[in-house]
């Protein structure tokens, strides 16, 4: 669990395991900005900023949150908002406000990059900061969900676009504001073969569930 300037690691009983200061490592203030945990490893985000120029340096840690180590640097997420994950020993962060996807070893090393922004097609990655949120499902597709427009798509791990999932778009639901919808936050997860998809509407405080047809 990350928030402010902590790191936490709980077992599963919720004993708290350890805690620490992000800012005794990297020797300033930064805030969680993104999380993700395999089996050996934690990738923590640091983010400074509240914009579009926001940026983003990306630590590397031991499972007991143990050997931190700065593995990539200067990344832009708006707002300090940047997510991350790892398949394939491969980190995949989607670095929002240059709107695209990245690969990289876990060591930190840039493998590839795809996306771009397009306000005029589905393909790419519209409004301010986008993709905002990702999952990986079955056989690496990587799902995409985008605020503002509140629309899950997926591509393959490469970057081919494999086509709309769906929408979520908080104008069309509860009547939200415009201002609502562009809120930079739009959390989702896939299940495990492919046939559902949750979303967390942090505005109206519910998951939304997007179901295959058929």
């Amino acid at each position: 669990v990350a928030g402010g300037v902590k790191l936490a690691a709980f077992n599963a009983e919720d004993k708290l395991l350890k805690v620490i200061d992000t800012d005794e490592i990297c020797g300033q203030r930064a805030a969680a900005a993104g999380l993700y945990a395999t089996s050996s490893q934690v990738f923590l985000a640091l983010g400074y900023g509240n914009s579009t120029r926001a940026t983003e340096d990306v630590w590397r840690f031991k499972h007991d949150l143990s050997e931190p180590k700065m593995i990539i640097e200067r990344l832009y997420g708006c707002c300090s908002h940047i997510d991350m994950e790892v398949q394939d020993n491969q980190l995949i962060i989607g670095e929002n406000s240059r709107h695209r996807v990245n690969r990289y070893d876990l060591d930190g090393k840039q493998i590839d990059t795809w996306g771009k922004r397009d306000r005029s097609s589905l393909e790419g990655f519209t409004a301010c900061c986008n993709p905002c949120n990702s999952d990986i499902g079955p056989d690496g597709v990587y799902y995409a969900a985008e605020s503002g427009v509140g629309r899950v798509k997926k591509y393959t791990a490469d970057g081919k676009f494999l086509g709309l999932v769906g929408y979520v778009d908080t104008t069309k639901f509860d009547n939200g504001s415009a201002l609502a919808a562009q809120s930079c936050y739009i959390p989702i997860e896939v299940n495990h073969d492919a046939s559902r998809i949750f979303v967390m509407d942090v505005r109206a405080h519910i998951i939304r569930v997007l179901e295959k047809k058929g």
